[in-house]
Order: C-alpha cells, then sequence, then structure tokens
C-alpha cells in the first residue's frame, strides 16, 4: 500500500508515509480530473493545486504529521505527478474530541507517538485522552 520515509530535513516531522496509486476511472469526474473525498473533521485546510491529475496516471501522495500539540495535530500533503513534479501541496489541521463531540487535549505520550518517538502509548484507547 505505502511506506514510511524517515527524514531528518524537516524540522518537525521525521517520518512521512509516502503512498503511490494509479488514477482509477471510479476516481474521476466527468472531465476526466481525479478527486478524493475524505471525510475527516477538520478545523483548517488548505490547498494549493498546480496541475490535475488524470485517468490510468500514477500519481504519489506523500502524507506527514508537521506539528503536534496537546489541542492540534497538522497534517501536510504533496501529489506528485509521473514526471515528478508536485501537483498538489496542502495541510489540514485537526482537533482532538472526545465521544461526545467536545474539543480535548490528549496525553503527551500521544503527542510522541505522533512525532514517530514511540509506540502507541496504551493498548486500548480508553487513555488516550488527559481528562
Amino acid at each position: 500500500m505505502g511506506k514510511w520515509v524517515f527524514s531528518r530535513s524537516r524540522s518537525v516531522a521525521s517520518m512521512f508515509h509516502v503512498h503511490e496509486q494509479r488514477i482509477r476511472y471510479a476516481d474521476t469526474d466527468r472531465m476526466g480530473f481525479a478527486y478524493q473525498g475524505i471525510l475527516l473533521p477538520v478545523v483548517e485546510a488548505g490547498c494549493r493545486y498546480r496541475r490535475p491529475v488524470r485517468y490510468d496516471e500514477w500519481i504519489r501522495v506523500e502524507t506527514g504529521v508537521t506539528t503536534v500539540t496537546r489541542a492540534r495535530l497538522t497534517i501536510e500533503y504533496r501529489i506528485v505527478g509521473s514526471e515528478a513534479e508536485t501537483r498538489a501541496s496542502g495541510l489540514t489541521v485537526h482537533c482532538y474530541m472526545n465521544r461526545n463531540g467536545r474539543a480535548i487535549r490528549i496525553s503527551p505520550d500521544w503527542i510522541d507517538f505522533f512525532l514517530g518517538n514511540s509506540k502507541i502509548p496504551f493498548e486500548d484507547n480508553s487513555e488516550l485522552f488527559v481528562k
């Protein structure tokens, strides 16, 4: 599916996830342009489109956690086309919510996990959040 790439060139993130896929017909609109719908709650989002991707083209999607605090998580994205050029780049900022939909703060152990410095701190998610 994808692979993790470790990098020391970025100021915060120590690893990025890389995923490559061919654009399928089901991923395109009537004009042949690709789209991806993602259902994630975000508090901020930004994207810079440079060029479209088309049906049957191979692309590489790079994602990485670049900022983690107890209240928010920032993920940066980059889509690279078959000729190694950036087609789009962006970011999303997420807040943490409990099951009731209220914003909360996470444990510092989870910050280390998101930055790739540790394994999952707890076996289950019951202790994911600080009360």
